[in-house]
């Protein structure tokens, strides 16, 4: 376990095989802007980073690093490319998994 401006983390390049595996299993706590996201994808995905953050009355940079989170703790994944923007541009649509 190491310490990082008083938060204790699992190191994972100094953690026994063992440790590290059952902290990957672990499911991570879903709150605030990032529960708001998943919700809305579960109930209307699949959605565009820009829908997600229009229904949410979020800004797509808000919107961007939360989805990108929830992609990562294996919660969210891309659907298709099949999304517009306002200006027309392909986008990610993504939805809950």
């Amino acid at each position: 376990m190491s310490v990082y401006r008083g938060q204790s983390y699992i190191d994972f390049d100094q953690a026994s095989p063992s440790v590290a595996a059952a902290a990957r299993q672990t499911p991570a706590k879903v709150t605030g802007d990032r529960a708001r996201v998943l919700e809305l994808l579960a109930e209307a995905g699949p959605l565009t980073d820009e829908q997600i953050a229009d229904r949410l009355g979020m800004e797509p940079n808000t919107v961007r690093p939360r989805r990108g989170e929830l992609v990562r703790d294996g919660l969210v994944v891309a659907v298709d490319d099949q999304g517009r923007t306002r200006t027309g541009s392909k986008a990610t649509r993504w939805g809950r998994v």
